[in-house]
């Protein structure tokens, strides 16, 4: 209750100031399918008037629902905006404030608890991990399936997720078994169009612009979806509604994804509410509602209790006009040392509350472009509106490491510190710098140059921040790009890390400069906590520079128990059984070196010369072959020469 509490300011007219609004809707007892479109903006549908896409089956579904012309996110954030979404309560109420590291506590009692409560078969489906089943977003639904389940590895530098088309096959599957005799509550969350934007043909080629081409893409994917609905008798009856749970900056306002800015890009989504048998058809809806009144106005349709939410049932009563509707991101502010934003849209007014505050008529300037502050006083009521919401409550959770790598290469910079309320930046004076760093984080190790890892550096120390995972990523490709001092540069403020990655590397850079006791020093701490080898192999190799063949071999030998991929451990183990008269396991050491990383260059060449000894002289010449490419200066003429007179 005393979350709920501190939101009365602003939503003191959501209930006690509506009014009747006819004609009247019922939907009791009818499947409820609720199709969540992850970071769609309104505007870039035909459906709200954007005409460079065709998007016909989102257009069939508008004609037979209702729409809401001027929908609003609460949190342009996929975790927080979901929990609101579910739990009918803003941000600071329900205590999700941001993607990481955040949970939707069980005491929160969410969208399909009240419909499990009342009889309803619920089933989730998601495609991306931020809503996992970690999240607490599962929390009522008997069946929930996401992608932590799904089998195979994925690139880092995106959220474990899954394509629309898999999310809704486990859909359709779940619809064939479910049970006959109880309501159905189904939801399904597509992750298109959020980044990376890969939409297949035809949509890519048809669309230039990459978010037109995934909207075109996840259209079809509803479409079919729809259709699969008609063919099993599922449609017309069902209670079906389809939002997003945010928008997308596309660079209005410098940001070309979302969280660090409350524009109305960002904010404004899709809403339909298709009622059984096509009620209210047609029908759109002017008034602002926020996505907190979808809980209570499906309730309310399907006749369930929604007794104590704070939004409108916008179908039974049809809310002020000049209702507050508050957003907000603290993304900015945990992830970069930023200060939080706060808005609140009444009407056609949108107050953001910054260091540097704005406000937009939203009639007259759709594209919040010009300011009116501080030539104009804000309105009274919105910034008593923003008054009324105060810091809230914080639901967190344990971030595993895997987690962390993922969040950080997608912006989750993390590593800011906390800054006093006075010292906090406005975000929209560093967006930029941030949103190239975004662009260059997806460019770590492609340039010979190591211009984006430079770069990345360069932004990171301009804006005081020191987040441990990315900062890892650029300096292991300094080192590997033979740099090793702008790699201990960049891992200087981590000399203390507990994270055995971030000592395994710093003893690899230790190495590399010459510094072997440091180096070995780092391993053995970095071991009892290292999953990956790494450590190991990095006491073996250090043992293998000291002249220590017999004590390098245990430790290369843990190092690949732990992981065989380790191509450095292969060719020191290689160097060790050929040191011990061993020449065929040293071959085999090194073929299996070469198999996981052919361009390890010393693997090639001790290959190429135990090979010669052995009497293989074809084999020789293949391996030193691979081997000449990759070797600089007096390496490669010595290699080339020994190349020309095996084949003399």
């Amino acid at each position: 209750m005393i979350a709920r509490r501190l939101l009365g300011v602003l939503l003191a007219s959501t209930v006690a100031g509506c009014r009747s609004s006819a004609p009247a809707a019922s939907a009791h007892g009818a499947n409820l399918i609720l199709i969540s479109i992850d970071t769609l903006r309104s505007d870039r549908l035909p459906a709200y008037g954007y005409t460079e896409v065709a998007t016909p089956h989102l257009d069939a579904l508008a004609a037979d629902a209702v729409t809401f012309e001027r929908a609003y996110s609460h949190y342009p954030m996929t975790l927080p905006s979901h929990a609101s979404i579910f739990t009918g309560l803003l941000p600071p109420a329900h205590g999700v404030r941001d993607n990481k590291g955040y949970v939707l506590a069980d005491e929160q009692v969410t969208l399909a608890e009240r419909l499990r409560d009342a009889g309803y078969h619920t089933a989730g489906v998601v495609s991306s991990m931020v809503i996992d089943r970690r999240s607490g977003i599962a929390q009522g639904f008997e069946e929930f399936d996401d992608p932590q389940q799904d089998a195979g590895r994925q690139d880092s530098r995106v959220f474990r997720q899954r394509p629309g088309s898999r999310a809704l096959a486990i859909a359709e599957a779940w619809l064939d078994r479910a049970p006959k005799h109880r309501p159905l509550f189904l939801f399904v969350h597509l992750f298109e169009p959020h980044t990376p934007r890969e939409a297949p043909e035809p949509f890519a080629s048809r669309y230039p612009d990459a978010y037109d081409a995934e909207v075109a893409w996840v259209d079809s994917l509803v479409g079919e979806f729809l259709a699969s609905l008609e063919r099993r008798g599922l449609y017309d009856p069902a209670l079906i509604v389809l939002l997003s749970d945010h928008g997308e900056g596309l660079g209005d306002h410098v940001e070309r994804e979302h969280g660090l800015t409350l524009y109305r890009e960002a904010l404004q989504v899709p809403l339909f509410l298709k009622l059984p048998r096509q009620q209210r058809a047609g029908e759109r809806i002017r008034t602002p509602a926020g996505l907190i009144d979808v809980a209570p106005t499906v309730l309310a349709l399907l006749g369930v209790d929604h007794d104590g939410l704070p939004g409108a049932a916008l179908l039974a009563q049809a809310p002020p006009e000049d209702r507050p509707l508050y957003a907000e991101t603290y993304f900015t502010r945990y992830q970069y040392g930023w200060s939080e934003l706060k808005s609140v849209i009444a009407a056609d007014a949108h107050y953001i509350e910054a260091p540097r505050p704005e406000l937009f008529d939203l009639r007259r300037d759709p594209q919040e472009t010009h300011n009116l502050l501080p030539g104009k006083t804000p309105p009274p009521a919105l910034r008593q509106a923003l008054s009324g919401v105060q810091e809230g409550r914080r639901t967190t959770r344990d971030v595993s490491r895997e987690e962390i790598e993922q969040l950080a290469a997608l912006g989750y910079v993390g590593g800011a510190g906390e800054k006093p309320l006075g010292d906090r930046p406005d975000p929209k004076d560093h967006i930029a710098e941030v949103m190239e760093m975004w662009d260059l984080i997806w460019k770590l190790g492609s340039d010979d140059t190591l211009e984006p890892e430079r770069r990345i550096a360069e932004i990171l120390r301009k804006q005081d921040l020191r987040p441990e995972p990315i900062s890892r990523n650029v300096a292991t490709n300094m080192l590997e790009g033979g740099q090793p001092q702008a790699a201990s540069e960049v891992m200087a403020p981590f000399a203390e890390s507990e994270d055995p990655r971030s000592q395994v590397l710093l003893g690899e850079i230790a190495a590399a400069q010459g510094r072997l006791p440091e180096a070995e020093a780092r391993f053995r701490r970095a071991l009892p906590g290292d999953d990956t080898g790494r450590a190991a192999m990095g006491l073996g190799i250090a043992a293998l520079s000291r002249g220590q063949a017999r004590a390098a071999g245990p430790w290369l030998e843990r190092a690949l128990a732990a992981d065989d991929r380790l191509a450095a451990a292969w060719n020191a183990l290689g160097v060790v059984r050929a040191q011990s008269g061993d020449t065929q396991g040293a071959i085999e050491a090194w073929r299996k070196a070469v198999a996981s990383d052919s361009s390890l260059g010393d693997a090639w060449f001790n290959l190429a010369l135990a090979l010669e000894a052995r009497g293989d002289r074809g084999g020789a010449v293949q391996a030193l072959e691979r081997y000449a490419p990759l070797a600089k200066g007096r390496d490669r003429a010595r290699a080339e020469a020994l190349l020309a007179r095996l084949r003399g």
